[in-house]
């Protein structure tokens, strides 16, 4: 029964592959078939025996190739497999394509066109003389350059006769997806000034929750859950003891991402999602380098900050309004980091909404004793009332200053502003080609 089954399942992945397989008409077609007619009708003229040779054996080449096109994918699998699908940009993608022949006839050529947005020039190749039941492997090694989410496909497999006059093809759907994470700095330390000190007060209040404060422990009442059950005290107590927890006011970070449109700078140069790694030169494989683009910059930081922060074992909240507005509420661990990435990796700065309004909006939601880090382009004058309200909330707050001269201005009148500029509190200017660890930790 169960080979049966095997070989009914087997019999419908072929019909299916068969089923969505197309086949295409190329130009040497209508060259034989022209040499064909004139030879018909020469032979019907002349009733010469050699134009009548030249007729049959055109229309067997015809056959012969409609019948090799027609079941020259009947059987053919392509696998691709990814051990790793979320990465940091800047980091090696490493994929492997695997065709197998399935089916009981030789396969003379098969062609891999990957119409992925990603490894489109990189996974395109064509394979010859793949016999019944083996198996090809092709892997790839390619350098992210840009974050994003990237489909992993689709494929079109590619086939034909071997006089090149039908070609049959075949869609294969992508089956999973790449998402590209934005550039993480590792920062050392990281300083807000001292308004409130991070963490609040807790309140002396008993919860029916389990939080991590633990207050102690108590007897046990009727209708305490079972999982608070301090066993090692009930046992030395000879009675149940049940453990008792405080309410948890933790105060947080929250981090403001400006992506209003037509703020950061950004380079013309385009630069592909995905380069070669085995083609680059032994310079280009060093260390990744931010792009000379001012919202690449901002996007990093923030990243950077919200690992730092939840490395440190505090709630992080994320508000950015881009091409939608998305609110994080604050949150600890890696989940939230994960959430935070997804979405840095498709943002885009084109919001309409410049970020005091944001900032203005979310403040009521902020419990007191809690820090901002404002990420923007904006200079110290324009984020002074937002900065002044968040005080007045009992609030801390960072401004962080993208300096969007320093991407397009000459580098001598970039460093003479730069000497210019005054050392201001609770602000920090990133240039271009900063040191982005070490600006961070100047306060």
């Amino acid at each position: 029964m169960r080979s049966l089954r095997n070989c009914w399942k087997r019999s419908r992945f072929l019909a299916d592959n068969h089923k969505f397989s197309e086949m295409q008409i190329n130009k040497r077609f209508y060259i034989f078939l022209l040499i064909a007619f004139i030879s018909l009708a020469g032979w019907l003229v002349t009733f010469d025996n050699l134009l009548l040779s030249l007729w049959l054996i055109n229309g067997l080449m015809l056959a012969s190739a409609y019948g090799i096109a027609k079941f020259s994918l009947e059987g053919v699998e392509v696998k691709r497999i990814a051990h790793i699908k979320k990465l940091e940009v800047g980091k090696i993608f490493d994929e492997r394509i695997e065709i197998s022949n399935q089916s009981r006839f030789r396969k003379l050529w098969l062609q891999i066109e990957d119409q992925s947005k990603i490894l489109s020039e990189i996974h395109s190749r064509t394979f010859t003389n793949l016999g019944a039941g083996w198996v090809r492997m092709h892997q790839a090694l390619a350098v992210v350059n840009k974050r994003g989410f990237y489909p992993l496909g689709p494929t079109r497999l590619v086939s034909g006769d071997p006089f090149g006059i039908f070609t049959t093809s075949k869609m294969i759907p992508p089956a999973n997806q790449l998402t590209v994470y934005p550039h993480m700095e590792r920062i050392p330390l990281l300083k807000l000034l001292p308004g409130e000190e991070i963490g609040g007060q807790n309140l002396i209040l008993p919860t029916t929750r389990t939080t991590p404060q633990a207050a102690g422990v108590r007897e046990y009442l009727p209708g305490d859950p079972l999982n608070r059950i301090h066993w090692p005290i009930t046992v030395k107590k000879d009675k149940l003891m049940v453990k008792d927890f405080d309410e948890d006011t933790q105060s947080c970070v929250w981090l403001f991402l400006d992506a209003q449109k037509g703020l950061y700078p950004h380079q013309s140069d385009e630069i592909p999602p995905a380069v070669d790694w085995n083609l680059l030169p032994l310079k280009k494989k060093a260390a990744y380098r931010l792009p000379k683009d001012g919202f690449e910059y901002a996007v990093s930081i923030a990243a950077s900050i919200a690992d730092f922060y939840l490395r440190s074992n505090l709630a992080v909240g994320f508000a950015v309004h881009g091409q939608n507005l998305n609110i994080l509420p604050a949150e600890k661990g890696q989940r939230q980091l994960h959430k935070i990435l997804d979405n840095l990796a498709s943002l885009e700065d084109e919001g309409d909404m410049p970020v005091q309004v944001l900032i203005e909006r979310q403040l009521r939601n902020i419990s007191r004793g809690s820090a901002l880090v404002i990420i923007t382009t904006r200079d110290q004058t324009a984020m002074n009332l937002s900065v002044r309200m968040a005080h007045r909330r009992g609030l801390s707050a960072l401004v962080i200053q993208i300096d969007s001269n320093s991407f397009s201005a000459e580098p001598e009148i970039s460093q003479r502003d730069e000497s210019k500029r005054v050392n201001v509190k609770n602000l920090i200017r990133i240039a271009y080609g900063d040191d982005i660890p070490a600006k961070l930790s100047q306060i």
